[in-house]
């Protein structure tokens, strides 16, 4: 894997401001989807924060609730995180060409889209003391991905080994975390 620019939505300043100090992975990695498809590249101060802080703590506010639901095994609830999370995606790109659809789970599946794979990774994962917790990546033309945490790769080795190694080490890093599902929202044209 290669770096191809640096970026962290906790640190990310704007006017004095970290506007997604409290986290906006899935709407920053939808914004970087967007401006990939035009040939733009990711710059920070040019988004429209108010509308992603907006936007993201909506979606927050009910995929929270489920992905905590003490009721739902840790695979139901990354189920239902997912569900809604394609209803989000579909609702932020209205008007565009793209639908998106959760439905691959597999790596290789994925992968095997080739250029076509673009779309959102759900990483699902629970800390040492059982919390659970989730994250989003962005990939394009399955070749690069975007972590709102740690910046735009380029996956240059084999594509799921890369995409796999950067959750084990970079997505799940506080000691103890452990990643139990990841879940592909793949953009169908």
């Amino acid at each position: 894997m290669r770096l191809l620019s640096c970026f962290n939505q906790g640190e990310f300043e704007i006017h004095g401001e970290r506007p997604f100090a409290d986290g906006a992975c899935l709407k920053l990695s939808h914004e970087w989807l967007l401006l990939r498809e035009v040939g733009r590249r990711f710059m920070g101060g040019l988004l429209k924060t108010e509308q992603i802080k907006q936007d993201q703590g909506t979606y927050l506010a009910s995929a929270d609730k489920v992905l905590n639901a003490k009721r739902l095994s840790p695979d139901d609830a990354a189920h239902g995180v997912s569900k809604m999370t394609e209803f989000a995606l579909n609702g932020w790109g209205r008007g565009s060409r793209y639908q998106f659809d959760p439905g691959l789970r597999d790596f290789a599946a994925f992968f095997a889209l080739g250029e076509r794979a673009h779309g959102v990774v759900g990483v699902y994962g629970t800390t040492a003391d059982g919390a659970r917790w989730a994250h989003a990546l962005g990939i394009a033309g399955g070749s690069v991905l975007f972590d709102a945490n740690n910046g735009e790769w380029e996956l240059d080795g084999p594509k799921a080994q890369d995409l796999k190694i950067h959750c084990d080490h970079k997505v799940a890093f506080m000691e103890g975390d452990q990643i139990f599902a990841v879940h592909f929202i793949v953009r169908q044209a």
